[in-house]
């Protein structure tokens, strides 16, 4: 009948529309999702240290206001340009890229200390870490 045929598509044409929304469906399922880096609030000398040991790419970690003094010495590696040397650091960040440190206000900045004055020690050392962002901390 010719009314059946009015409201038949030709293959042709519904050829064509299946295979673009083919297209786009497969074009979406193996799009890769777009990586989105983390925020991670620390208010804690623990949760600093773990932060910056497990920060990604492109992380920003943010430091309550505070005083950061740890209880005990890290005893990391340091590397300089004359070689390795056995001064502890308090807080390290090491071959990490891209990441930024930040207070989480301008105007009540956290402070970063050592145990104790004049020990020798480095409060904040950061080794291979390019595109490295550090704002609003005190380091006492």
């Amino acid at each position: 009948h010719m009314s059946d045929m009015k409201n038949t598509p030709t293959c042709s044409h519904d050829l064509k529309k299946h295979a673009l929304l083919f297209g786009l469906a497969s074009a979406l399922a193996f799009t890769p999702a777009a990586v989105s880096a983390a925020i991670i609030n620390v208010s804690t000398v623990s949760q600093l240290r773990s932060a910056l040991a497990n920060a990604a790419s492109g992380d920003e970690i943010v430091i309550a206001a505070g005083t950061y003094k740890p209880s005990t010495v890290t005893t990391p590696q340091l590397y300089t340009t004359d070689g390795v040397i056995k001064t502890a650091a308090m807080f390290q960040i090491s071959n990490k890229s891209n990441v930024t440190i930040r207070g989480a206000s301008s105007t009540n900045k956290p402070i970063l200390k050592s145990l104790s004055p004049g020990d020798g020690n480095y409060i904040f050392y950061a080794q291979r870490a390019p595109g490295l962002i550090i704002r609003d901390i005190k380091i006492d």
